[in-house]
């Protein structure tokens, strides 16, 4: 039986994983969206968020818009 562990490995860092500096991006993205909400309803009396809880992973994925998975594991699994 073929082991193909790595193959898959190799795919999750390529294609599923983000890299920091798209991480790092985000991060910037949300923080100034939370600092932009909470200015502005300051801003218009209304009641500011006590906080801000994440809903996102924990694994530093995110669905993208492209989905090679069915064309990558298609093509491996008809060479197997």
């Amino acid at each position: 039986m073929y082991d193909c562990s790595a193959d898959v490995r190799a795919f999750h860092n390529q294609e599923v994983t983000l890299p920091e500096s798209e991480r790092k991006k985000m991060r910037s993205r949300r923080d100034s969206n939370r600092v932009r909400l909470d200015g502005n309803l300051e801003k218009d009396d209304k009641p500011v968020p006590y906080e801000h809880v994440s809903q996102g992973s924990c694994r530093s994925t995110l669905i993208k818009e492209k989905l090679p998975l069915l064309a990558y594991f298609g093509d491996f699994c008809a060479s197997i």
